[in-house]
Parts: C-alpha cells; sequence; structure tokens
C-alpha cells in the first residue's frame, strides 16, 4: 500500500518510498528565533485517501459546515534518511477551538520552567518527583497542595485534568508562555486562559519546589498581566446561538476572539519536536532528555493506567485512534502518543500512531465541529454520533491505507 502511495504524493513524498541513497540530504537544524516563517499552503492531497472509507467520504461532503481538517505525516521507511511528508486537507481553513490539546503546549512550557528553575538554584537533582508545594485559592479557601511536577503534568495530560493544567499554566505565567510558544515557532497559537475557569479574578498561587529540609526554590507569582494580542483567523464567529456567562441564551454566534487558538500546524509540529526531533522542521523544546522520555511516556498513557479496569471506558474517548487502528491491524502492536481535547462541540486528535510490529508509523491531526444545534456552550454535542465515528474512520484509513 505504501507503493501505491508513493505514486500519487507530490515529489517530496515520493523521496521517503525511495532507497535511501536517492533522498536528498537532511537539511541543518533551525536556529531558535522568534522570526518563523509561514508554512507553506498544502494542496488538499490527504483527501483521496481519505475518501477511500465510504463513512468518512459522506463526512467530507459537508467538511466546511464541520470545519474538518487534517495533516498527516508520515516518516521516510525506517532505515532511510530521516524525512517527514506531509499530506493535507482543509488544514487551518477556518477557526476550530483547540480544547485540551494545548495541554501538551503548556505541559513542554512547564518543564522547560523546570529546567531553568534547576540551573539558576544550582540545582541539578531537582526534577519530575522533586516535591511541590502549592499554596492555591484566597480567603478561608486557601489550602496548601503536596504534589509533583510530574503528578500535575500526568494528570493534566492522561486524565485531561483542567486543574492540573491551570497550575502548570500559572507556574509558568501567560507572558512567559507566549515567548517559550514564540520561540517554538508556534506563530499562530494564543494561549490566554484558564480551562473551564470562569472566574473574572483569582488568588495567585505560590509554588515551592521542596528540595529538602529548609532548602526550597521559589517561583515568583506569575498573574496579573495582559494577554497576547489576538491575531485573525477565518470563522472566529461559531454557531447560530449560545449560552452567555449569565447563563442567557442570546441569538447570535458565539465569537472565539478572545478565546485560546492554536491551529492545526501548531499542534502538528509540536507534537514532531517531541517524539520524532530527528524530523522536526523548527527548534526543539529545551527539556533535557531524561524529562523528555518522561513526557513521551506519559504521552502513551490512557486512563485505566492509572485508575484501573474501571477507567477502560474512557481509553478510547481519550485516545480514539488507538482503538480503530488497532481494529484494522490484528496482531500488530499499536502505540499512540499524543493529546486531544473536546469542547464547544469541537473534537480534537493530535497523536503520533506507531506500528511496533512493522515500524511504520504516522503523526495525524485532526479537527471536527459536531453540533448540529448550532447552539453553543449548551453542552449538547454530538461528540458520540459525529466526532468519535469521524475518529474512528480516520483511524482505519491511516491503518489500511498508510501504516499497512
Amino acid at each position: 500500500m505504501r507503493r501505491w502511495l508513493c505514486s500519487w504524493l507530490f515529489p517530496l513524498a515520493s523521496a521517503a518510498c525511495a532507497p535511501a541513497s536517492t533522498l536528498p540530504p537532511p537539511s541543518a537544524p533551525a536556529e531558535a528565533s522568534t522570526e518563523v516563517a509561514e508554512p507553506p499552503v498544502e494542496p488538499d492531497d490527504l483527501e483521496p485517501v481519505l475518501r477511500k472509507d465510504p463513512a468518512l467520504a459522506a463526512m467530507l461532503d459537508d467538511a466546511p459546515r464541520r470545519r474538518i481538517q487534517l495533516l498527516v505525516s508520515v516518516p521516510a521507511d525506517p532505515g532511510a534518511t530521516p524525512r517527514l511528508q506531509t499530506l493535507a486537507y482543509r488544514a487551518d481553513a477556518e477557526y476550530f477551538y483547540p480544547a485540551s490539546a494545548v495541554k501538551l503546549a503548556v505541559a513542554v512550557a512547564a518543564l522547560e520552567k523546570l529546567d531553568e528553575l534547576r540551573a539558576d538554584a544550582g540545582q541539578r537533582d531537582v526534577g519530575l518527583t522533586t516535591p511541590l508545594r502549592i499554596a492555591e485559592g484566597e480567603g478561608s479557601r486557601r489550602r496548601t497542595l503536596e504534589t509533583t511536577l510530574q503528578d500535575e503534568i500526568t494528570n493534566a495530560l492522561v486524565l485531561s485534568d483542567n486543574d492540573s493544567h491551570n497550575r502548570l499554566f500559572e507556574l509558568v505565567g501567560r507572558d512567559e508562555l507566549a515567548e517559550r510558544l514564540a520561540r517554538l515557532g508556534l506563530s499562530k497559537t494564543r494561549l490566554v486562559s484558564f480551562l473551564a475557569d470562569t472566574r473574572s479574578e483569582r488568588a495567585p498561587s505560590a509554588f515551592e519546589l521542596v528540595v529538602g529540609p529548609g532548602h526550597s526554590i521559589f517561583v515568583a507569582q506569575r498573574l496579573g498581566f495582559e494577554a497576547p494580542p489576538a491575531f485573525a483567523l477565518e470563522g472566529l464567529l461559531v454557531g447560530n446561538e449560545h449560552i452567555d456567562a449569565t447563563g442567557r441564551r442570546v441569538d447570535g454566534p458565539m465569537d472565539f476572539t478572545a478565546h485560546n487558538a492554536m491551529s492545526l500546524r501548531d499542534l502538528h509540529a509540536l507534537l514532531t519536536a517531541i517524539v520524532r526531533p530527528d524530523l522536526a522542521d523548527g527548534p526543539l523544546p529545551r527539556i533535557t532528555p531524561a524529562d523528555r522520555e518522561a513526557l513521551l511516556a506519559t504521552l502513551a498513557k490512557v486512563p485505566s493506567d492509572l485508575r484501573g479496569r474501571r477507567a477502560r471506558a474512557e481509553d478510547d474517548r481519550h485516545k480514539p485512534l488507538r482503538a480503530a487502528v488497532a481494529a484494522a491491524l490484528p496482531g500488530h502492536r499499536i502505540r499512540v502518543q499524543g493529546k486531544g481535547g473536546r469542547a464547544y462541540g469541537f473534537l480534537v486528535e493530535n497523536s503520533y500512531v506507531l506500528d511496533e510490529t512493522t515500524g511504520r508509523s504516522c503523526f495525524v491531526t485532526a479537527a471536527i465541529y459536531a453540533n448540529d444545534s448550532e447552539i453553543l456552550n449548551d453542552d449538547r454535542y454530538e461528540y458520540r454520533a459525529v466526532g468519535h465515528p469521524f475518529m474512528t474512520s480516520v483511524g482505519r484509513v491511516i491503518a489500511r491505507e498508510i501504516l499497512r
């Protein structure tokens, strides 16, 4: 099937299936810079593959309304010169709400922050499992949480816990987060708000890494600064009606101008830089090899790995591609690493899919809008009827047409 792919991929993609001796040399790693060139607009060269699945083909006929977008990147065959070939379908054609998929970006920024804190303190043994004390809340509700950065990252990425994500967000700080993401070349990312926290104001938390008895690293409070400016995007007005912050139903679309934004390409590029830095096309996160390995292990986990059998029903919701690919490739060992999310009717998946049996792999980033009523913020969306069947079909196509 991969030979068939070579017959229609654009010229660079055909090199991925050619002998290693015919491949052009890899480009030199890009220097870290906040000046990032706009990525080229890929043609919809993924569409012929997607339409091989009848259920998926029917959804593509309604792609603009569903805001369907996909990116699939295929590494060169094992043993060939490292190179990544990307296929697209309506990538970044309009805005989609990235939901919990942004938690990966914040986790990476927190790991960069950790490395800087231990370097500044001259404490190289400070790590992910160093006790982390967080004083949060206000007034009579102020409490001290005893945790670790590893626990907070695991909860945010595996269980999609919003409180853990918000702690990481506050640890880094909004302005510093924007600077870190810009340095990584994520030019279409704007993360401005806590998740599932509607308070207009909140007391800043105090962060303390407890190195030993009487020895701690304190992190300056990081709340109370301006959000990064919004940038122009197509389709920021979503739906026909919405429920506002007071619970009132409003006639008119919901405006996402002030909400989080992270483009499909930025999601795709960040995951590539983490999982396969040898294939990355830009700056890499400044995290230690040990922290990267811990992050990779976390990205491969599902809720049942933490909570046991009772959480197995959540596994497919958190990693919808895993079950679909495994079903299409019976007997193969499938590993999926990534972080998706869903909110406001948007379902987003961002995963690296590896067939450990054959060594073949691909990156998949996909988004769909599943809200037939076009009423936003009423928590009545077609995730089960539309969103998850879409992701299942994508996984099936990836398995049959790319991994097989």
